[in-house]
């Protein structure tokens, strides 16, 4: 091995070496996720490098301990490498396979290099479910005082790691239960038919994790037409070849599994070799190969021609031309979910798209993206209600999820359009089949592409080509692609939520509006589970002031909103500017509120991360052609 900080050498390494003084300074691609615990590594986190072989079969060198940076630093270097954390980059492409791991996770490199199944393959935002080993987890709780934790049954312990991820307690249980493993596989390494082991994957007909040679097909024979491997946190967990008839699509997907479902005969598997060794699998795939396809549903959705004679599976609709060829394929169950929070990051455009559910009631921000300047758009679907279609446009095609304006329609709640604000129409959307998924690439950290799949195989009509859009927002705002817009109708309104900052309940951030036939809307930014919440029932009127404020710290100023609810007509505002309406229910100042009926009327709101602005206009007038001059405002310091 390799003593860190060794100077360059002919190897590898020379075409990403960067010049510096007496030095050559090489980019060590961070990754998100500790190689050995899948715990998050966050921003100054003591951490330790491995750079291993393309095949990984063997250790090359370890960098010394160093603090982890976060997603904007640039000046941190370890053993004349740079941490680099970015999404993509050139010259980490050209990289040996690399791992970082927690200090306390450090460990030998393959059993933790191969738990991603092929070399530069990201991380998969997998939970760790495998197995508990009791032993391991004996000896730690005894330390912690927590002796009788080992005495329950493994359900309950999947529950409290799923809640207690990032305690230490369960890096220290992994710690001693890879020692286990690699006490055993020291002491299998001992037979004859111990070590590295290499084969087409063609040629592989099943394995599954812990086998040291896996299931060949005969000499001579055919293989089965299709192949699929399952991938775990721990990495592949299996490998079988099906039949056609085994390999139709059913509507099942996995939550801490992924799925490569191809033809044996496909060209994603030309040059693949499977390797094995001490029970563990991965692929090498060619430098210049497109690797197979993930995806979490146990039969193909985004390549539904697999097999080509499935009359069963869903017929799939991109929303737009996957210029950037992916490999990893997220969805999201829409018959499951309650809501959908599309996250914005700044430049970046589409980051990620997360399905509310029971188990993940709350969106969080991926561990590759920075906070700040994150834009939360949340889409409510209401339990009684049902996608019909999602369509999508952008104003540049070849930048289709980079500043996206969404239409969805539901059941209950119609045509509901929110992102960017363009002005060009979308066309009336045909009757479809309903929806059942939403699929979304993500092979370089932020989302590339979208589609979507039907219930039924009955064809789905793309929309025609839409006129060059336009963007429009209120005069007052900068014309600038990171302003969102979402509008909701004002009539039979049952219950508005609105979002605020728990130390100022007076600016509203996002509105939840929940109607008599059981549909629900939402305006704004609603960050569920993240800002507090203020509760209105059956509201008749709405107030609302625009407010540019001067925060602290910033140097320009930043609008805000106000918004009051109340329900009849007797109410008042204290005197000081606006008219129209007169009336208040006592909420914030009162000074200067317009006030509204909600009958007949649309709440349009505009936003980015840190502005946020209110319309409120007649159902049959268009976005942003109300007279915003009638607004009184006032500037405001905080």
């Amino acid at each position: 091995m390799a003593a860190p900080g060794a100077g360059p050498d002919p190897d590898p390494w020379d075409r990403t070496a960067i010049h510096s003084g007496n030095q050559y300074l090489r980019h060590f691609p961070m990754k998100q996720q500790c190689g050995m615990c899948n715990g998050a590594v966050s921003a100054n986190d003591v951490c330790v490098g491995l750079v291993g072989n393309d095949t990984t079969a063997t250790l090359q060198t370890h960098t010394a301990q160093f603090l982890a940076p976060d997603a904007h630093d640039r000046t941190r270097s370890v053993n004349n490498w740079v941490l680099c954390a970015r999404r993509t980059c050139k010259i980490c492409d050209f990289n040996p396979d690399t791992t970082v791991l927690h200090h306390e996770c450090f460990a030998l490199w393959r059993h933790v290099a191969w738990r991603r199944p092929w070399v530069r393959m990201h991380c998969l935002p997998l939970p760790e479910t495998s197995h508990i080993p009791l032993s391991a987890l004996a000896v730690v709780a005894a330390k912690c005082g927590l002796a009788g934790l080992a005495t329950l049954p493994q359900e309950i312990l999947q529950v409290i790691r799923a809640h207690s991820a990032s305690a230490h307690l369960w890096r220290y249980v992994a710690g001693l239960g890879l020692a286990a493993q690699l006490e055993e596989a020291a002491a299998a390494s001992s037979r004859p038919d111990a070590g590295l082991y290499e084969i087409s994957i063609r040629d592989v007909a099943s394995w599954e994790r812990g086998m040291d040679r896996p299931v060949e097909t005969r000499s001579g024979s055919t293989p089965l037409p299709v192949l699929r491997i399952v991938v775990d946190a721990q990495g592949i967990q299996t490998v079988e070849t099906l039949t056609n008839e085994d390999a139709r699509y059913r509507h099942i997907r996995s939550d801490d599994r992924f799925f490569i479902v191809t033809e044996t005969a496909d060209q994603y598997l030309d040059g693949v070799t499977a390797l094995f060794q001490d029970g563990l699998m991965r692929l090498r795939i060619p430098r210049a190969a497109q690797p197979p396809p993930l995806g979490p549903a146990h039969a193909p959705i985004f390549r539904p021609s697999v097999p080509l004679r499935d009359k069963t599976a869903p017929r799939v609709v991109h929303l737009q031309e996957r210029g950037v060829k992916d490999s990893t394929s997220h969805s999201i169950d829409l018959t499951s979910v309650t809501g959908l929070t599309f996250l914005f990051a700044n430049y970046i455009g589409l980051a990620a798209i997360h399905g509310h559910t029971a188990e993940k009631p709350h969106a969080t921000i991926p561990h590759d993206i920075t906070p700040n300047g994150l834009c939360w758009v949340y889409v409510p679907i209401s339990k009684n209600d049902t996608v019909l279609s999602l369509d999508l446009r952008a104003r540049e095609p070849n930048f289709y999820t980079q500043w996206p304006s969404l239409l969805l329609h539901t059941e209950l709640t119609g045509l509901n359009i929110f992102g960017t604000f363009l002005k060009s129409e979308f066309p009336p959307p045909p009757r479809p089949p309903p929806l059942h998924a939403l699929l979304h690439p993500l092979p370089h950290g932020h989302v590339i592409g979208m589609g979507t799949a039907a219930r039924t195989r009955d064809p789905v009509k793309r929309p025609t080509p839409l006129s060059r859009p336009e963007t429009i927002v209120p005069n007052f705002l900068a014309m600038d692609l990171l302003i969102k817009f979402s509008s909701a109708p004002l009539d039979a309104v049952r219950v508005a939520t609105v979002f605020h900052h728990p130390d100022q309940p007076h600016l509203c951030l996002g509105i939840i509006f929940d109607y008599e036939n059981g549909g629900s809307r939402a305006v704004g930014q609603c960050r569920l589970g993240h800002d507090a919440t203020t509760v209105h029932h059956r509201p008749t009127r709405v107030c609302v002031r625009n407010v540019p404020q001067l925060h602290e710290g910033e140097p320009e100023l930043q609008w805000t909103t106000k918004v009051a609810f109340s329900s009849g007509s007797d109410h008042s505002h204290e005197s000081g500017g606006g008219g129209g309406g007169g009336g208040g229910d006592g909420e914030g100042d009162g000074d200067g509120m317009r006030c509204f009926s909600m009958k007949d009327s649309v709440l349009d709101f505009w936003f980015t991360a840190r502005e946020f602005c209110i319309e409120i206009r007649r159902d049959n007038e268009a976005p942003g052609s109300s007279d915003w001059d009638s607004h009184s405002y006032a500037i405001v310091e905080t």
